[in-house]
């Protein structure tokens, strides 16, 4: 099985913290496969949701661990 599918989650804040984490999808040319959980972040308390099927798990929400305040989340 190969890695079929991959996103990578960027999460930012003003106070310059800065993280990412790419997940992806393993698969066949028989039939996709799971995506990876989300992990950890080492800079942000994030809270993961399930998202779809087709796109992997995704970040409901992220925290700085640093300041306390939201994060800016995106997605490639």
């Amino acid at each position: 099985m190969g890695v079929i599918d991959r996103t990578t989650h960027n999460v930012t804040r003003s106070c310059g913290a800065s993280e990412s984490q790419s997940l992806v999808q393993y698969g066949s040319v028989y039939g996709a496969g799971e995506w990876q959980s989300g992990k950890p972040f080492a800079a942000f308390d994030v809270r993961w949701g399930a998202g779809h099927p087709g796109s992997g798990p995704e970040i409901l929400e992220a925290q700085c661990k640093a300041c306390g305040g939201n994060a800016e989340i995106n997605i490639s």
